[in-house]
């Protein structure tokens, strides 16, 4: 994804400054889209001075790649434990789908200028970070996929993929309208992140439950 940082910041004090321009750059697109973002505003807001934002990074473009990447990582690190976690203690699927949709809105909601960036931004976007974005989120559904199919009986996985993958894509929808684009929804009434962790899990699991049954009566059991 090219060179997107002058140089790797091997000080403490320069790492610190680093973290304080990309956490400066989060708060402000909670509010305002990044191509209204000037740097002297995210400068102000991390408390430094416009050359020291260059100093540590490329251009305006490199800053938001690389809050990108951190998400991704971030994204990748979190699912890595509760995939663990899930495998370890042979979770069944109402504890996966519960688990996965709460990890899913927490994200989201830490996240939310990065998401909306990446979904329908289109300041700083190149081809190779769209296929490296593409890759990654692709990457994230598959792993998802199989983690709720690792629930499922052995000789139904196969058969069930298709629809299991539109379960988590549903879901992952609904939670990015209402947790990233919330504020611009028609509707009156807010949809608390509560009511996501409580109320997307059971339409999930009752599609889920709905195929197990069918699939199972197609093929006579």
């Amino acid at each position: 994804m090219g060179n997107l940082l002058v140089r790797r910041p091997l000080q403490e004090r320069s790492r610190r400054t680093e973290d304080r321009v990309l956490n400066a750059t989060r708060r402000l697109l909670e509010n305002k889209w990044f191509s209204d973002i000037s740097l002297g505003e995210i400068a102000e807001a991390a408390g430094c001075g416009v050359g020291t934002v260059y100093g540590r990074f490329a251009s305006k473009e490199a800053l938001l790649q690389v809050l990108k990447q951190k998400f991704l990582q971030a994204t990748e690190q979190t699912h890595d434990e509760l995939f663990k976690t899930l495998e370890l203690t042979h979770a069944n699927l109402e504890v996966r789908v519960n688990r996965l949709i709460a990890v899913m809105v927490d994200s989201y909601r830490q996240h939310r200028g990065i998401v909306r960036e990446l979904v329908i931004g289109t300041h700083g976007h190149s081809a190779s970070e769209d296929r490296h974005v593409n890759t990654a989120m692709t990457s994230l559904l598959e792993r998802d996929i199989d983690l709720l199919l690792a629930a499922l009986p052995a000789r139904k996985r196969k058969s069930s993929r298709k629809q299991v993958a539109v379960a988590v894509l549903a879901a992952i929808n609904l939670i990015q309208n209402r947790v990233v684009f919330q504020e611009t929804s028609p509707l009156e009434f807010k949809v608390s992140d509560r009511d996501l962790k409580r109320e997307v899990p059971k339409m999930v699991l009752a599609y889920l439950i709905g195929i197990s049954v069918n699939t199972g009566r197609r093929s006579g059991k």
